[in-house]
């Protein structure tokens, strides 16, 4: 059975998957930092608590980006696997062609 794989649909999901993650991961960045600032502009426990608990909120989100980025990367090695499994079994094909001719 021969698997049919559009490579480059995949390569353009690939593509468009990572670069939504890193536009994430850059506004996360930029949120984690807002948030970090905080604290020199408001003082007290709310703060405190606000802050940590903004801080923990981010890393969950930032692990989740991670997560999505690296499916992207997941979606290219695939492709690119599928294109060398093809190649090979078309060069077997023709290996017993010509063997069997």
């Amino acid at each position: 059975m021969k698997t049919k794989i559009k490579y480059n649909k995949i390569k353009e999901v690939s593509n468009f998957v990572i670069e939504k993650g890193e536009e994430l991961d850059s506004i996360y960045k930029e949120i984690d930092s807002i948030i970090d600032s905080c604290s020199t502009i408001w003082e007290g426990s709310d703060s405190i608590n606000f802050v940590n608990s903004a801080k923990e909120d981010i890393k969950k989100d930032i692990l989740k980006i991670d997560k999505l980025k690296n499916f992207g990367k997941n979606l290219e090695t695939i492709s690119k696997d599928y294109i060398l499994l093809d190649s090979s079994f078309e060069e077997l094909i023709k290996k017993e062609s010509s063997d069997n001719g």
